[in-house]
């Protein structure tokens, strides 16, 4: 009677801590999905001005230039790391660009998200890019800029250097 009373706290202890290990396993985080220190990505949204829905066209405001050729673009950059990006980090100043023809008429903030950071100085327009000065993002931290181009011009690439993040990553 006493060995089953044993092998019954053993069998229960064994469940008990296979039961735990298999817990553990399905709320561990994945190998891939752990947060890098550095990391940051950006993401933008293009609407022709004539067709942007009220809400798109109230984050630019009524001096926004609007017309079947007016290309409205949102443009974000994410910190997807976990330390903070400072100004002075910058070895090449971040910068969208448009094709060739396109012109910038309108660069600027929009809004900042989880980011208490000092507010970005404003873009530069050119032709056909548009230069983001050194700016502070704060970890998981969203800064939004405006921009209004003439033609139905969506960007095309972007460029520019953060120490210590190899490459710049869309989110799409």
């Amino acid at each position: 009677m006493q060995a089953s009373l044993f092998d019954a706290i053993n069998i229960a202890g064994l469940v008990a801590l296979l039961g735990l290990f298999f817990v553990m396993l399905r709320y561990r985080r994945q190998p891939g999905r752990q947060r890098q220190e550095r990391d940051m990505a950006y993401e933008w949204v293009a609407e022709p001005a004539h067709r942007a829905a009220p809400e798109l066209l109230a984050k630019f405001g009524p001096d926004a230039p609007r017309g079947k050729d007016i290309t409205l673009v949102r443009m974000g950059f994410f910190n997807a790391g976990t330390s903070e990006i400072l100004p002075d980090e910058t070895v090449r100043p971040l910068a969208v660009l448009f094709p060739e023809g396109t012109r910038v008429l309108l660069a600027r903030f929009g809004e900042a998200v989880k980011n208490d950071r000092p507010q970005p100085p404003p873009p530069v327009a050119g032709e056909a890019r548009v230069e983001f000065p050194p700016f502070a993002l704060a970890p998981g931290g969203v800064v939004v800029f405006n921009l209004a181009v003439s033609g139905n011009a969506r960007p095309r690439g972007i460029e520019g250097t953060i120490r210590g993040i190899d490459s710049l990553r869309r989110l799409a």
